[in-house]
């Protein structure tokens, strides 16, 4: 049961996040951006939960936008299963509640992420100018995602950690 409660408290979030990202943001994005939510929420639950974790809900963020945006499946989903593994991978080493690591991480992934995406969408066509792509549209978004990440980090981490508390209480209650 308590499980159960995890994954679709995980599920009603990915989907909240997927309909904010790219349905509210991109009607009033700022500098013709909006922040990646979605990389956010992956690397967060990397974060929080471990590395099997942030693969699978990786693995779901790009598979949802892979099934709504995208005209092939696996383009998001690879990066977002490699973002949230890695996070999920820095777990034991790094504490939940300090902010400047899962930060830096989700600035790191989402530099990847526009990497990823430039090359695979633009150098391969032999549109290579990366110096205009990181002005215009890398930077404005990495400061974008970092920003809404102090917020919703926390707000994530609250939630895990009501999760969390749910789960030994009932834990308690069958032993």
């Amino acid at each position: 049961m308590s499980k159960l409660r995890r994954y679709l408290c995980y599920s009603v979030c990915l989907l909240l996040l997927f309909f904010i990202q790219h349905n509210l943001l991109t009607a009033g994005n700022v500098m013709s951006t909006s922040p990646n939510l979605l990389l956010i929420f992956a690397c967060a639950v990397g974060f929080l939960r471990g590395e099997k974790e942030g693969l699978v809900w990786g693995l779901l963020c790009g598979l949802l936008k892979d099934l709504v945006i995208s005209n092939t499946i696996g383009y998001y989903m690879f990066i977002y299963m490699v973002l949230g593994y890695g996070c999920g991978r820095f777990q034991a080493f790094v504490n939940s509640e300090f902010l400047s690591f899962p930060l830096l991480f989700c600035g790191a992934g989402d530099l990847l992420f526009q990497l990823y995406i430039f090359f695979f969408n633009f150098a391969l066509r032999n549109r290579t100018d990366l110096l205009f792509y990181l002005e215009h549209i890398m930077m404005p978004e990495i400061v974008y995602t970092i920003v809404c990440a102090i917020f919703l980090y926390q707000l994530l981490r609250k939630g895990n950690e009501w999760l969390e508390d749910r789960e030994r209480k009932q834990a308690k209650r069958f032993v």
